[in-house]
């Protein structure tokens, strides 16, 4: 459009008519079943580092139903261990919220930190 003798020939830009429709938005989405589950959490590995490393966020995102996002910015400060792990998630919306997780979660946690060196 800022060549003038083109403007002059196109009134609109011709790609509008060439783009995709959008996708649909998801409706729903639909939670595994225990087995499905089950089949999922077997298939990592937890022989390697980074096994063990997938083995535990893929636990915090299934026990906590968390996002990614909010799994992967977590920091020692946002853990507590008092008899139980409590975790200090921050939300996509900027708000702070503690819960207490599975025990699972952290002794996936434990195992990867160990392997990794950065616990004892």
């Amino acid at each position: 459009m800022k060549d003038e003798q083109l403007a002059e020939m196109i009134s609109h830009n011709p790609v509008t008519l060439a783009r995709p429709k959008a996708p649909k938005a998801y409706n729903s989405a639909e939670a595994l079943s225990d087995a499905e589950l089950e089949r999922l959490l077997a298939a990592v590995t937890r022989e390697t580092l980074t096994g063990k490393r997938d083995y535990a966020m893929l636990l915090f995102y299934v026990l906590t139903g968390h996002r990614r996002a909010e799994v992967c910015r977590l920091t020692w400060g946002d853990l507590k261990l008092d008899g139980a792990l409590t975790v200090r998630f921050l939300n996509k919306g900027g708000d702070y919220q503690s819960e207490e997780v599975s025990p699972a979660c952290w002794e996936a946690l434990q195992a990867y930190l160990g392997a990794a060196g950065s616990i004892r």
